[in-house]
């Protein structure tokens, strides 16, 4: 039977100073071996695929589905989606290790770099782009990192780890760590200058982009806007369905995609049984579309289910990365897509005051998608901004992280009775998922969130 199967990576840790000094020498070439452009590129290749790419976890967590009967056998499955805090502790166990692995593997690449004498142009510029890649794979985990374990209440950040050596660090303050993505991404935008854009890798946009989403997180609004406005002049979306409907299936040169990743797994494979062939979750149903919004076409797929007694119930599950109810094709995961633009741009206009403005950009892009646009009537922007980013993004992450940025409750619901809601308020010790036990047992130095050290 399919159910949440996550793989530890298994340290050996009595060598290191802390859990982040990983032992990385068998999935990416030494320094000393790193001596041209073809071994870094290949090791570039191997932070990629290192980097926790799906996060299909998070729209668990948050309010994008709602669990049905089958999740009845997976209790794991459903003591995550209630939030039981021994349960994220132990994914939160996992993506820890991910990302400071991947943030490992940049490091050893990035010094192994500075030792490379090359004098071809050609090989410079080549190693300039894999630099500059290999910086936004690590500021990508830093955000990530930031977005899932830190809070500006708080003030703690995360461990910044600049180094290949072993460190007993502590973690930075909340300042300091959007500080070093800023530095990172603007190293990166650098080395990018002249270099072909194309969406299979990070490039000077999907730079850019990081930067903006940076700025929105850490309250720079002014800065956000700046970088939002150039982004979207150069990367206008137009009223094209059929590239927004292939974007999930072929992305590669697709407008409506800035990034995207190889990826070899069905994409929903952690909310499937594979054994009674039934998916554990249906599409929350206060999700509520047009019957015109290109985002209903893309997003739900319907299938007749006969219950109990023989009456047929039509029920709403997650399209995306298929072509029908029984597609589970693997297929390439997209990181970074042009539409989340035109949300941050307006959840930072809106947040510096500039409410019109707010109002246009958020109406094009749903002009776009053939929505209802926002008018005065509707009462307030920012709630109205998020319910409609939520039904351009369900099930691909972002909507935990916005209600936990804007500070919003979030209701759960029983899988027996999806009228009866518990709600999880905007203060829940659990919203900041514990910094891991062996991190905080083996490094002196790092602090655990608040509440989490009489848990786990």
């Amino acid at each position: 039977m399919k159910k949440y199967i996550y793989t530890y990576i298994i340290c050996i840790v009595s060598l290191y100073s802390c859990s982040l000094d990983l032992d990385i020498n068998d999935e990416i070439t030494g320094l000393d071996a790193i001596d041209g452009v073809k071994i870094a590129k290949e090791n570039l290749a191997s932070i990629y695929l290192s980097y926790p790419k799906n996060r299909l976890f998070f729209s668990q967590i948050s309010d994008d589905f709602l669990p049905n009967t089958d999740i009845k056998d997976s209790q794991y499955s459903y003591n995550l989606y209630k939030w039981e805090a021994n349960s994220l502790a132990l994914i939160s166990d996992s993506l820890w290790i991910e990302y400071y692995r991947t943030i490992a593997k940049a490091n050893l690449l990035l010094e192994a770099i500075e030792n490379i004498f090359l004098i071809d142009s050609k090989e410079i510029e080549d190693l300039n782009n894999i630099k500059a890649q290999a910086l936004c794979l690590k500021a990508l985990c830093e955000m990530d990192l930031m977005e899932i374990y830190s809070s500006q209440e708080s003030n703690l950040g995360i461990i910044l780890k600049n180094s290949s050596k072993m460190e007993s660090l502590a973690r930075a303050t909340v300042e300091q760590s959007y500080d070093d993505i800023e530095i990172l991404l603007y190293k990166a935008i650098g080395l990018f200058s002249g270099s072909e854009i194309k969406n299979e890798s990070f490039n000077i946009n999907s730079a850019r982009f990081l930067l903006a989403k940076n700025y929105l997180n850490y309250g720079e609004y002014e800065k956000c806007n700046q970088v939002c406005e150039s982004l979207i002049s150069e990367n206008v979306l137009t009223d094209n369905f059929d590239d927004y409907k292939n974007s999930w299936i072929v992305p590669l040169d697709n407008k409506e995609v800035i990034l995207f990743v190889e990826n070899e797994s069905y994409y929903f494979n952690d909310i499937y049984d594979s054994s009674s062939q039934k998916y554990e979750y249906d599409l929350n149903t206060d999700i509520v579309f047009t019957t015109d919004d290109y985002r209903k076409q893309v997003s739900v797929l319907y299938e007749d289910i006969t219950q109990v007694g023989g009456a047929i119930e039509t029920i709403a599950f997650i399209g995306k990365y298929r072509t029908n109810i029984t597609d589970q094709t693997p297929r390439d995961i997209l990181l970074i897509r042009t539409a989340e633009l035109y949300y941050i741009y307006a959840e930072s206009l809106i947040k510096s005051s500039k409410r019109q403005e707010a109002i246009e950009v958020l109406n094009s892009i749903l002009s776009v998608r053939n929505a209802s646009i926002y008018e005065e009537w509707q009462g307030d922007f920012l709630e109205f901004l998020l319910t409609e980013k939520q039904k351009e993004f369900v099930g691909e992450s972002q909507r935990y992280f916005d209600l936990k940025r804007n500070n919003k409750s979030i209701q759960k619901a029983s899988y027996n009775n999806s009228d009866i809601r518990r709600t999880i308020y905007q203060d829940d010790f659990r919203w900041l998922l514990p910094i891991p036990k062996v991190e905080i047992q083996q490094n002196a130095n790092a602090k655990q969130n608040p509440e989490w050290e009489s848990i786990i």
